[in-house]
């Protein structure tokens, strides 16, 4: 026995000296393999037989809880921790369930919501900072500050839990010192003229655009939707790799009317008729300055200064301005003969009074 400890000397110095002596992968092949190795370990001169099934066992339970934990990952795509080999916003959001879009921006993982820190509370959006939308937007405040909402540059009343209304909307905070802006988001319906791009919110890629179908190109960041037609967009968050859609038709051309009774320096002396409307397209109207509604056959009768704005069903508008000088139409007549009556009736009784006078 003692020439078998000699060997087990000699041997490693060897191996040692020739640059080959694998310490570590010995070890670790003997740990797996579970083989029997002799050494003295009670010091009575005798090599006792040591077993390391123990270890193995250890080894191996670890090894397999390594292994199910990657095939979790396994139809991953993005990117991985340079340490630990996986996904970066899955280790990133474990225990937190945040995700940070950028310096001003999370995600809660849990409630969808994207959120930003103000002094004294958070404001939560169910849409990034300048993402466009033709959903409803959930709106969450939590704790107390100052914010208020505009629509296309109307304070709206108090924070909506929801707002669907198609516009730009602004999200505004302030304190005693300054006044910011937090976020801004656009809601558009399924046919709008309000978009001739879109600009990805930052930290977001698009992987395809479709133009009536057919894949459209498109530049870092920035799609392009001066042509008119049926855009289909699909982009996604760097950070959580969630997929949004965004599906609009784009239409750029503004309501054809005529107006009907005009001259040549847009005044007119009678009735005045839009002709032209379609299906969907609104009529508001001033009439100096105070506003007045179409009567009966999209017309406008009444004599002063109009500005009438057409709007269709994309947001395109077209804005005309007229004059209709006075005229006698069926009105004027009526209160003309009125007038003349009330005249000759007063003339009259002052005729008879004064005859009455005169006989007494």
């Amino acid at each position: 026995m003692k020439t078998l400890s000699i060997k087990k000397f000699i041997v490693p110095t060897i191996l040692l000296f020739t640059g080959i002596f694998p310490i570590s992968m010995s070890l670790s092949a003997s740990n797996r393999a579970g083989v029997v190795y002799a050494e003295d370990l009670d010091g009575d001169g005798i090599d006792d037989e040591v077993n390391s099934d123990a270890t193995t066992e250890v080894n191996s339970d670890d090894y397999t809880d390594n292994e199910n934990s990657n095939d979790d990952y396994f139809d991953y795509t993005g990117d991985l921790d340079l340490y630990t080999g996986k996904p970066t916003a899955v280790e990133a959001n474990k225990t937190s369930g945040i995700v940070t879009i950028t310096d001003n921006e999370k995600y809660n993982l849990e409630t969808h919501m994207f959120l930003f820190s103000v002094n004294g509370g958070t404001f939560g959006c169910s849409v990034a900072d300048k993402m466009v939308t033709n959903s409803p937007v959930s709106i969450e405040r939590e704790g107390e500050f100052n914010v208020a909402i505009y629509r296309n540059g109307t304070k709206l009343n108090g924070i909506p839990s929801t707002v669907s209304d198609a516009g730009n909307y602004t999200v505004i905070t302030w304190d005693d010192n300054s006044e910011s802006q937090l976020m801004t988001f656009q809601i558009v319906g399924s046919v709008t003229g309000a978009m001739d791009q879109y600009v990805l919110p930052e930290g977001f890629v698009a992987s395809t655009v479709l133009v009536d179908g057919i894949e459209a190109p498109r530049s870092f960041g920035v799609i392009d939707m001066t042509e008119e037609g049926y855009y289909e967009i699909r982009y996604s968050c760097n950070a959580t790799k969630i997929t949004y859609d965004l599906a609009v038709s784009i239409d750029h051309i503004p309501p054809q009317i005529t107006l009907q009774g005009l001259d040549k320096d847009n005044r007119a002396r009678g009735p005045v008729t839009v002709q032209g409307l379609q299906k969907g397209d609104t009529v508001s109207a001033t009439l100096d300055d105070e506003k007045v509604s179409m009567k009966d056959g999209n017309k406008f009768t009444e004599s002063g200064q109009y500005t009438i704005l057409v709007t269709d069903n994309a947001g395109n508008v077209t804005r005309k301005d007229f004059q209709i000088l006075l005229y006698l139409n069926v009105k004027s007549v009526v209160f003309l003969i009125i007038f003349v009556v009330l005249v000759a009736g007063v003339f009259v009784a002052l005729y008879i009074t004064r005859k009455n006078l005169r006989v007494r």
